[in-house]
């Protein structure tokens, strides 16, 4: 029942395959590490002089050899340290180097065995058997830390036994059925064990045993903006000890939020590693909860939706194109000479613009009139901005939850950031329409439309007006005593812009780059694009008051993300009236920080105004790492910058907006979208300390863990600061939070049995087997083993082709066939099954002889094929045909598996097998041919295509597929003959042997095999002469 037939020898030429294997089909493996006596006996005594271990905390031990097997723990001394200064003896130091040597050798194995990368491997770890210690040491934070790293990652555990008389191993897999199966070792075993699948324990034989591990480790394929840390609590394999420090951390977060709140000193005066602390302002959010319930955006053509929005912003799209016919004709107005703008003397009544380039919208010209209730009339007449911002608001309100029935008379109020349009500056239709292009009536006919009753107005601000919509949004959504603030169900707060002309050109033109793009942070930066478009958001609170109590909405539309902070400041006297001012800027961001109850640290990336202006943008980036990292610890924590309008060109009016939805859906997703067109930093964006560095990226980078704070700045020409602070969680739909996401292959078959198979599962006959050796025509009974229980057994010769396929029926029935999970399965694959033969879809056992079917069992062989001769020897997989191989099927209680092994040999022409021949003009059927084997004529058949066309034949064994003989180049009877080949190879169906129509031919294929050595000929003549 144990399957162990025999230790695997650490120096056998199959060690790192035979080790693979057993992990891979029980999940442990024990090895004579052939490490000498007086090695052992002096490591043993050099762990027992060592007086650094500690009883490790009650929820870790589980996770290391249970509190018998690990009463007391010390870790080794690192290897890089000099021998002068080694104190814990060149024994354990020898040991622990052979513990290194077999993650070496088997590194290369894991990931085609195992399906993961071998990243690293822990310190040694001695384990001092014994009663577990009524005061064990302490969980802090840093322990758990530490743990939870090594517990999310840990793959193989790597154990030596050290204790004179040996001890027991006692392992069970983490499903809750299955029997502890209990593992013997001496003094000098090494067992491998699946950490992530296996819970474990050890009882030593000596009173103070000691045993030597160490965990070998996926690789960290999780890393932040800075890589130093990263939340691993959502990425843990979902096993006992995991889960125990999940709900630990989950409480301690909690608590030191509160702690925060209650305890004098802030959160960075507590003696609390750095990222606990910052987990805690990420996972337990405090202060204010305006909600994102719904958004509507359309900036730049491609980012009609927020889900296009951040994956155009993601992978880099540069959105600015030439100015598009459909708009204008550009040409007319447009000149190189860079001094156009400025020329007195007037072209045609109107200055030129040397800007050729903008971003801009499709689509403004379609709208749904009858759905506002609008006749065609005026809404022909209606500004298209307008129209946009219509569309735009209902699109949000529906995302959030509502209805037009619903939305009548609700007490929602419009917030909108918009300016003159440049509607009156073109030619249109005209007629009599109320405010058909007054910027003052813009959130009004929002209202009017849908039935708002809330507060509505327009904010003009230039680039500052929708974060400032978003800002007073917010406000009017908090509750107050002032019985003369309204409360307002929810805000509808964006902004929208389009360039309808080129009227505005020539007077922005000084602001603008005549390159046609935005080089935010770049050194080249000199000035902006226009951009255009619509963005809308419904915000709302998180909680609502009910009878004096909070009380959260359960089961509604879920939540994009949440203000977590808004501040808003003017910059007063300054150099000109568009002159940015660092310290209001500084102010607004510590406002919304103080605001959001979390330390500046905790601020994750922000979205920066950046309009490509070198003194503006310089102003900007140092003021934020000034405010957000010039503090103790703000040289190891990086804060990330990015420009939306690098990619979107300046929105104006919408800008704000655009930029809060990219830093919501950028959270969303896990990623900040990086800045375009930056290659070497602006000169005068530089911090005094050069520790404080802010992070600049040009490509996609991760967050450091699921929740983020992203701020958003926006600056409008009159000195209005804007900053938001978001909070918000990766999308389950993006990045699902299931502990399965990360799914490894499990364990095959565990030894000790548990559960119990399924009704449709147990056989009332017995179990059949059906294979290729037999034409796949009629299932044959498998044996019940006499010598052990649950063990069925069937004897099969290796055929010609080295290799057999075959599947195992229960009751003979194809309807309840068991089969591996994947097509030419070998030793050991998972059981799958019973189902219809029809759905197994080609997936079999493939029991396979041929050396080259092994390539890693061939990695001890000096030469691939010199070589195979000693591992037909060694191997007991590999044979020739004639050799004998018994397959085996083992079920112990719910868990199933199939194996086999070479066993002897039979005569020959027991696997010789049948041939036949496969024709395109009787589509493919089988054709047995006739077997002589005189004059070196070993198979006949006879054929006669239709006199009408060519035929194709091909030439397979048993008829199975998979071993198909087809011609090489050019393919008639002087060709090579290739295989065997399968539907999966490209020469199966690139190749067949062809004949004339009309003429009866005589097919002869000769096939030799002598050992190693093979000769195969097809040819054919007529018969009709």
């Amino acid at each position: 029942r144990r399957m162990r037939d025999a230790v695997i020898r650490r120096g056998s030429r199959t060690f790192e395959a035979d080790v693979v294997h057993h992990l891979a089909l029980s999940g442990f493996c024990l090895v004579d590490s052939e490490l000498d006596d007086e090695l052992l006996r002096k490591a043993n005594d050099d762990a027992q002089r060592i007086d650094r271990f500690i009883p490790p905390p009650p929820l870790i031990v589980e996770g290391l050899l249970g509190a018998e097997g690990s009463s007391e723990v010390a870790e080794l001394e690192h290897p890089g340290i000099s021998q002068a200064e080694r104190t814990d003896g060149a024994s354990l130091h020898e040991i622990d180097s052979f513990m290194t040597e077999v993650a070496v050798t088997l590194e290369a194995f894991f990931q085609g065995g195992l399906g993961f990368e071998c990243g690293d491997r822990t310190l040694g770890l001695l384990h001092k058997c014994g009663a577990s210690y009524e005061d064990p040491s302490a969980l802090t934070e840093k322990v758990a830390g530490k743990w939870l790293n090594i517990f999310r990652r840990q793959r193989v555990m790597c154990v030596v036994c050290l204790s004179r008389r040996g001890g027991t191993f006692t392992l069970e897999p983490n499903d809750g059925e299955s029997e502890p199966e209990a593992v013997h070792v001496k003094c000098g075993d090494l067992l491998l064990l699946r950490a992530d699948v296996l819970s474990r324990s050890f009882q030593s034989d000596d009173d103070g045993g000691m045993t030597l591990s160490c965990f070998f480790l996926q690789k960290n394929t999780s890393s932040g903006v800075r890589g130093a840390f990263v939340d691993d609590r959502l990425r843990a394999p979902a096993i006992p000890v995991v889960e125990d420090l999940v709900h630990w951390a989950d409480s301690r977060l909690e608590l030191i939020k509160h702690r925060q709140e209650t305890a004098p000193g802030s959160l960075e005066d507590m003696e609390i590693p750095r990222s606990w602390k910052m987990l805690a302002s990420h996972t337990v959010t405090k202060g204010p909860q305006i909600m994102v319930r719904g958004i509507a955006t359309h900036v730049a053509h491609g980012c009609e939706r927020p889900g296009k929005h951040i994956c155009a912003l993601s992978i880099g799209v540069d959105l600015a194109t030439e100015v598009p016919i459909s708009r204008w004709d550009h040409r007319q107005q447009y000149d190189p000479d860079p001094m156009c703008w400025m020329d007195k003397e007037l072209s045609r009544g109107r200055v030129r613009t040397n800007i050729n380039h903008a971003a801009f919208i499709e689509g403004i010209d379609m709208f749904d009139n009858k759905f506002f209730g609008m006749s065609i009339m005026e809404s022909k007449v209606t500004d298209p901005t307008q129209r946009l911002a219509l569309e735009h608001a209902y699109e949000a309100l529906h995302m959030a939850g509502y209805v037009k029935k619903k939305l009548l008379q609700s007490f929602i109020g419009v917030y909108q950031g918009h300016t003159a349009s440049d509607w009156d500056k073109i030619e249109h239709e005209t007629g009599a329409a109320a405010g058909a292009y007054s910027p003052t009536i813009a959130s009004n006919r929002i209202s009017f439309a849908l039935g708002l009753m809330g507060p509505s107005f327009t904010i003009d601000l230039e680039g500052a007006a929708s974060l400032a919509a978003i800002y007073q949004g917010c406000h009017d959504l908090l509750p107050s005593d002032d019985f003369r603030k309204p409360l307002t169900a929810a805000g509808l707060a964006g902004g929208v812009t389009m360039n309808l002309s080129w009227y505005w050109w020539p007077v922005h033109n000084q602001f603008m780059n005549p390159v046609g793009r935005c080089f935010t942070f770049d050194e080249k930066a000199n000035g902006y694009i226009k951009g255009e478009g619509s963005s809308l958001v419904v915000l709302k609170r998180h909680a609502e008051t009910v009878e004096g109590k909070l009380v959260v909405e359960e089961g509604g539309v879920p939540s994009l993300g949440t203000v977590s902070g808004w501040a808003m400041a003017n910059s007063g006297r300054t150099a000109t009236l568009s002159a940015p001012s660092a310290p209001a800027l500084r102010q607004v961001v510590n406002e919304c920080v103080h605001y959001a109850s979390i330390s500046p640290l905790d601020v994750d990336a922000v979205q920066v105004d950046g309009k490509g202006n070198l003194m503006n943008d310089a102003v900007e980036l140092v003021s934020l790492m000034k405010e957000l990292r010039d503090l103790p610890g703000g040289d190891e924590e990086v804060l990330v910058l990015d420009a939306a309008k690098t990619k979107l060109g300046f929105c104006q009016e919408t800008a704000g907006v655009a930029a809060f939805v990219s830093a919501i859906m950028a959270s969303r997703h896990g990623h900040i979208p990086g800045a375009l067109h930056l290659k070497s930093l602006n000169p005068h964006a530089q911090v005094d300390d050069d520790e404080l560095q802010p992070h600049v990226p040009t490509e996609a980078v991760q967050f450091r863990c699921r929740q983020s704070f992203n701020g958003v700045t926006a600056y409008g020409m009159g000195g209005s600061n804007v900053h938001t602070l978001v909070w918000n969680q990766l999308s389950e739909s993006a990045w699902p939070s299931s502990r399965t996401a990360e799914e490894r292959p499990a364990i095959a078959f565990w030894p000790g049995g548990g559960g119990e198979l399924e009704d449709s599962e147990k056989p009332k006959q017995g179990y059949s087997i059906v294979g290729s050796w037999a034409c796949w025509d009629r299932p044959e009974t498998m044996k019940e083993s006499p010598h052990e229980e649950g063990v069925f057994v069937f004897d099969v010769p290796l055929g010609d082709n080295r290799f057999e396929d075959f599947q195992i029926w229960i009751d003979g029935d194809s309807e309840k066939v068991l089969c591996p999970g994947g097509a030419a399965a070998g030793s050991g694959a998972r059981v799958m099954g019973p189902m219809p033969l029809d759905e197994c879809d080609g997936r079999n056992w493939r029991l396979d002889g041929r050396p080259q079917a092994q390539p890693l069992r061939l990695s001890g062989a000096p030469d691939a094929v010199d070589g195979v001769q000693d591992v037909l020897n060694d191997d007991p997989l590999v044979g020739l045909p004639g050799d004998r191989y018994q397959i085996e099927l083992r079920i112990a209680g719910k868990w199933k598996t199939v194996l086999w092994r070479r066993t002897g040999t039979v005569d020959l022409s027991r696997s010789r097998g049948r041939y036949f021949v496969a024709c395109s003009w009787r589509n493919w059927a089988f054709d047995e041919m006739v077997y002589d084997p005189t004059a070196g004529i070993h198979y006949l058949a006879h054929l006669k295509p239709p006199s009408f066309t060519p035929g194709e034949f091909r030439i397979v064994r048993n008829k199975d597929w998979a071993q198909t003989f087809v011609p090489g180049p050019p393919g008639d009877g002087s060709s090579e003959v290739l295989g065997p080949v399968g539907p999966t190879d490209v020469e199966f169906h690139a190749h067949s042997w062809k004949l004339a129509g009309g003429v009866t031919v005589r097919i002869e294929f000769q096939r030799e095999i002598k050992g190693e050595s093979e000769k195969r000929k097809v040819s054919w003549r007529s018969l009709d002469q």
